[in-house]
């Protein structure tokens, strides 16, 4: 799954949502520690991990959230999140871009 979300401001803290719901089978839930891989796609930023505002969380419903506070501006982010599943047999993937302005 792929999303794009609204952009954000430099100084503003947010949580993001990554809803897995629609791959998981009837039972399967997400579990473990999703973990987070922050990729600049255009602009500049020497440290994109730093757009993280501590970690994944998974909540009810198959969704990880992942708080972020964005610090530098005129950046378009990919965040990949992975997240372990039930089925020992499925890792599931979901990417977001977020934009970062001013």
């Amino acid at each position: 799954m792929s999303d794009r979300f609204k952009n954000a401001y430099t100084g503003e803290k947010l949580i993001l949502a990554f809803d897995y719901s629609a791959e998981l089978a009837a039972g399967e839930t997400v579990t473990g520690t999703p973990t987070v891989e922050i990729t600049v796609t255009d602009g500049v930023d020497p440290a994109p991990d730093a757009l993280k505002n501590g970690l994944a969380e998974i909540v009810a419903g198959g969704v990880v959230l992942q708080p972020n506070d964005p610090l530098v501006a005129d950046v378009d982010y990919r965040l990949k999140v992975l997240a372990d599943t039930s089925n020992p047999l499925k890792r599931l993937a979901c990417v977001g871009k977020l934009y970062v302005e001013s």
